[in-house]
């Protein structure tokens, strides 16, 4: 009976995620076994992207920031942007020659590979986030929405 329980829990678990049904199966204090925390990182930097490229306070952010936590927050280019995302792709993949589309929250990064080199790439003010909050209104986006977002694709 107790065995049919526990199947039960750890099916329900797995739907929830493998680190849920982890805590499932062996509890809480799994989580903090050495081989799965990531090693502390040697070296930390702390970015900003198109978000604070485009705020009018950026400046004061950044002061707070460091102010308030002593991290140096620097604001990446467009440019570094993209060489940041084909860096964590191309180093986690085995791509050799193709596209990578990175779809942040404010802005879309198309970036063109060969021979697992960065070739070409362009940033666009164009991320889910602020597409969304500028150009799609309703649920579901009227058609008037759908080609404003459309027209704005094609300026860029």
């Amino acid at each position: 009976m107790q065995q049919g329980k526990n199947l039960q829990r750890i099916a329900a678990a797995v739907q929830e995620g493998p680190l849920l049904c982890l805590l499932s199966i062996a509890g809480p204090s799994a989580v903090n076994h050495p081989r799965l925390m990531p090693p502390e990182p040697s070296i930390r930097v702390t970015v900003g992207t198109e978000a604070l490229r485009r705020a009018p306070n950026r400046d004061q952010f950044v002061e707070a920031v460091h102010r308030e936590t002593g991290l140096e927050l620097r604001v990446l280019s467009a440019e570094e942007e993209a060489e940041a995302s084909f860096l964590g792709t191309i180093n986690s993949t085995s791509l050799k020659d193709g596209h990578i589309v990175d779809v942040g929250g404010g802005s879309l990064e198309f970036m063109r590979v060969e021979g697992r080199r960065l070739v070409s790439s362009q940033s666009a003010p164009l991320g889910a986030i602020y597409s969304s909050e500028r150009f799609l209104n309703g649920d579901p986006p009227t058609r008037k929405e759908i080609r404003s977002l459309r027209k704005a694709v094609r300026q860029q």
